[in-house]
C-alpha cells in the first residue's frame, strides 16, 4: 500500500548543479554509528544502562516497553513496539510504529522521517536526544578537508522536506519552470551562432523571457508566504489537539482507579497535566476560533474541576466551592465565544456539556449547604429552614434530574469524580430536603 504521506511531501534536489564556486562538499561518513540518549531519566523505571540506546552495525532498532522489541525501556509511557530506528546513507532514520502517544522530532508529530546530529526525539512524553558518534562537521575534519559549518537546528524540519500540497502539484510546478526555461537556453545558442547582427532582439528576447520566469517564481513565492504560516499555525493547533487528547485520555483513566478506592487520594500529578495542556489551548484559542480545541480545553477545564471540587465538598468548605464554580462558569462562557459560529453541530459538544454540568453543581452545593445547616428534622431543634427556601430547592431539584439524566454517560465515563459527588447528594441531601418538605407540610405552625 502507498503510503499517504508520500502524497504530501517530495524532497527536492539540485542535480544539476556543480560543485565550484559557492558550492560545498560534505563529507559525511557513509555508515555512522549513533545512539538516543534519554533526556528525562525519571520518567523510566528500569536499570541506567536504558538510558542510551547503542545505534550500531546495520541493523534496524525497535524501541518498546514489550519484550518484542530489540531494546527495551521499562516506561510506561511507551507502547509495546512504539519506534523502529534505521540506518540510512549518512544517519539514521525514525519511524513511528503505530503508538498510542506518536513520535515527536523537534516538537513535530512525524509518521517517518531522517534524522539531524542533535535532533530531540520524543516518544509520547519521553524525550531523547539523537546523536552521532561522528557528525558530518567532525568526518569533514578527519577526512583533512575543511571542516563545514555546523547546520542550524531545524525546528520546521524543511531541510529534509518540502510541503507543496501534493506529489501532483509539484510536478506541475517544476515542469511549469522547465517549460519557461527551455526556450531561454535554446535562444543563447541561436544567438551565440548569429553573431553581433541580432544583438538587441537577442537581449530583448531575454528580457521577455527572463520576466516570464521572474513573474512565474513571484506568483509562487507570493502563494508561499500566504500559505505557509496559515498552514504552520494549523499544525500547532492540530498538534495541540492532539497533545490535549492525549492528557485527557490519561487523567480519565487514573479516574478509575481513585473512584473505586475509599483511601485519601492526591490529584497533583492529574492537576500539573491538566494545566499545561489547558494553558496551550488557551494560548491558541486567545488567537485563533477552533471548535475542536474549544471542547477539548472545556473538557479539561471540568477535569480540573472535579479534582478541586471533591476534596473542598468532603470538608464543607462550600465558600470556596462556590468561588470555585463561579470561576469555572467564567471561564467556560469565553470558551464558548472561540467556537465558530458556522461549527458543524456537535462539533464542540464538550462546551455545551460542561456549562450544563455547572448548573448541577451549583444545585449540589444548595442541597449540601441546607443538610450543612439543618442536618435533624425534628420539633426538637430550635431552628427549621424558611419554607420559601424549601420550596426554592424543590423547584431545582427538577433541574437536577432533567441535568442528571441528560448527562449522564459524561458522568459514567469521563467525569466519575464528579459523578460520586452526585450520588453523594442523592444519597443523603435529597432524602433530608424531602424531609424537611413533609414535616413543615405537616406542621404548618
Amino acid at each position: 500500500m502507498i503510503d499517504p504521506n508520500h502524497d504530501r511531501t517530495m524532497m527536492v534536489r539540485d542535480t544539476a548543479r556543480k560543485p565550484g564556486a559557492g558550492a560545498v562538499v560534505k563529507a559525511v561518513s557513509r555508515d555512522p554509528d549513533g545512539k538516543l540518549i534519554c533526556l528525562d531519566p525519571a520518567q523510566i523505571d528500569g536499570s541506567p544502562a536504558q538510558l542510551i540506546v547503542p545505534l550500531t552495525g546495520g541493523e534496524a532498532v525497535t524501541l518498546g516497553r514489550g519484550d518484542a522489541s530489540t531494546f527495551v525501556v521499562a516506561s510506561r509511557k511507551l507502547s509495546r513496539q512504539h519506534a523502529k530506528l534505521f540506518r540510512g546513507e549518512g544517519t539514521w532514520g525514525v519511524e513511528d510504529l503505530n503508538s498510542t502517544n506518536g513520535v515527536y522530532v523537534n516538537g513535530h508529530k512525524i509518521t517517518t522521517i531522517w534524522l539531524k546530529h542533535n535532533d530531540e526525539v520524543r516518544l509520547g512524553s519521553l524525550a531523547f536526544r539523537f546523536e552521532l558518534d561522528r557528525p558530518p562537521a567532525a568526518a569533514s575534519a578527519m577526512g583533512g578537508g575543511r571542516a563545514a559549518p555546523a547546520a542550524p537546528h531545524d525546528d520546521d524540519l524543511s531541510e529534509r522536506t518540502m510541503m507543496v500540497g501534493s506529489l501532483g502539484a509539484g510536478k506541475a510546478v517544476l515542469e511549469a519552470v522547465r517549460k519557461v526555461e527551455a526556450p531561454i537556453k535554446l535562444a543563447i545558442e541561436d544567438d551565440d551562432d548569429a553573431g553581433e547582427e541580432r544583438g538587441p532582439s537577442r537581449f530583448g528576447g531575454l528580457l521577455v523571457r527572463g520576466s516570464i520566469v521572474a513573474a512565474l517564481l513571484a506568483a509562487i513565492g507570493g502563494a508561499a508566504a500566504v500559505y505557509y504560516p496559515i498552514h504552520k499555525k494549523r499544525q500547532y493547533v492540530e498538534q495541540a489537539v492532539e497533545r490535549s487528547a492525549m492528557v485527557r485520555k490519561r487523567v480519565i483513566d487514573r479516574a478509575s482507579q481513585y473512584a473505586g478506592g475509599g483511601q485519601a487520594v492526591s490529584f497533583d500529578q492529574d492537576l500539573n497535566d491538566l494545566a499545561e495542556a489547558v494553558a496551550d489551548g488557551g494560548r491558541l484559542l486567545a488567537t485563533e476560533q477552533n471548535a475542536a480545541l474549544a471542547d477539548l480545553t472545556a473538557r479539561m477545564k471540568f477535569l480540573t474541576y472535579e479534582r478541586e471540587f471533591l476534596p473542598l465538598l468532603a470538608k464543607g468548605d462550600l465558600t470556596s466551592v462556590r468561588r470555585l464554580t463561579d470561576r469555572l462558569a467564567a471561564d467556560l462562557d469565553g470558551i464558548a465565544t472561540r467556537v465558530p459560529a458556522d461549527a458543524e453541530p456537535g462539533s464542540a459538544e464538550g462546551v455545551a456539556i460542561t456549562r450544563e454540568l455547572v448548573k448541577l453543581a451549583r444545585i449540589l452545593i444548595d442541597l449540601r449547604a441546607l443538610s450543612a445547616e439543618f442536618p435533624q428534622v425534628s420539633k426538637l431543634v430550635p431552628n427549621h429552614p424558611p419554607r420559601d427556601r424549601i420550596h426554592a430547592l424543590e423547584v431545582v431539584k427538577l433541574d437536577f434530574t432533567r441535568i442528571r439524566r441528560e448527562t449522564n454517560r459524561y458522568l459514567s465515563v469521563d467525569y466519575v469524580l464528579f459523578n460520586s459527588a452526585v450520588k453523594s447528594v442523592e444519597d443523603r441531601d435529597l432524602p433530608l430536603l424531602n424531609q424537611w418538605k413533609e414535616f413543615l407540610g405537616s406542621n404548618p405552625a
